[in-house]
């Protein structure tokens, strides 16, 4: 038996992505959606989603906003994260900076608090917590820290049901027929057992081309996710699964284990 834990992230980072997911959950296919507390639009982005009950929320905790022209502000009180926050009083836009600049984990225990609590006051039953771009990778101490604090809040720690095929994920896609051809090619990777997938499905709009960077061009994340998103909402990825005999899976019905085939490039992945 395969099944596949199907992650849908960034709910609340805009209307595009709002939108998709809402569109995305009602189909079946994503069972478990990672909301971003911190995100300008995730009042918007709860009333899409609130109504499916299907599916597993989780706290898309966040320490860096990685786009030029979109960013994201603290959930928190700024005087009481000064490690977290650059002098405009946002998230660093790269995780790099936190190598010269050390935070205090209690001060990240706390925004975790305060952007667990803005979901839950939105109605939003959170039962797991993941770290947005795994800023673990470079903040020492904290997969541990987060590990505990997840326990207190009573929440499932992502980090132990990563176990993916050699190739972490399908290719990225342009078009439609090339994103069905990439994931027909990774679905036929996995054998028997549980895997993992997140996907970032967002409408083509003015709003999802501000996401972009020095590094990823705007039109390009506007594009793929375009095209994650019309996977989900044509049925696509259920067809495909369905002939394979996959089944996905939301985090509260999956096996924690062994993280495994979380590769260098998954965690240094800037999407």
């Amino acid at each position: 038996m395969t099944t596949l834990i199907t992650r849908a992230d960034d709910l609340g980072s805009g209307p595009g992505a709002n939108a998709a997911i809402g569109q995305a959950a009602g189909r079946g296919f994503i069972k478990n959606i990672s909301c971003m507390a911190a995100g300008p639009l995730i009042e918007q982005g709860a009333d899409c989603v609130r109504e499916f009950r299907s599916c597993c929320f989780g706290l898309h905790a966040v320490l860096n906003s990685e786009w030029d022209r979109v960013k994201w502000r603290p959930c928190g009180d700024a005087r009481r994260i000064r490690s977290l926050l650059t002098p405009s009083g946002e998230f660093p836009a790269s995780l790099k900076w936190f190598e010269g600049n050390a935070p205090a984990l209690e001060e990240i225990l706390y925004e975790f608090d305060c952007q667990l609590d803005r979901l839950i006051r939105l109605g939003l039953p959170v039962s797991y917590v993941d770290l947005h771009m795994m800023p673990d990778r470079v903040i020492p101490g904290l997969r541990g820290e987060l590990s505990a604090w997840a326990a207190r809040k009573g929440l499932i720690d992502h980090s132990g049901y990563y176990r993916t095929p050699e190739q972490f994920e399908p290719a990225v896609a342009l078009t439609l027929q090339q994103g069905r051809e990439n994931w027909a090619a990774w679905l036929d990777m996995l054998a028997d057992g549980q895997y993992f997938c997140a996907m970032h499905p967002a409408q083509y709009s003015p709003e999802s081309l501000l996401m972009g960077n020095a590094e990823i061009p705007a039109e390009y994340v506007a594009r793929y996710r375009d095209v994650e998103f019309q996977l989900l909402s044509t049925g696509v990825l259920e067809s495909l699964c369905l002939e394979r005999g996959i089944t996905p899976v939301r985090y509260d019905q999956a096996a924690r284990g062994r993280t495994e085939g979380l590769s260098d490039a998954l965690r240094n992945e800037v999407r």
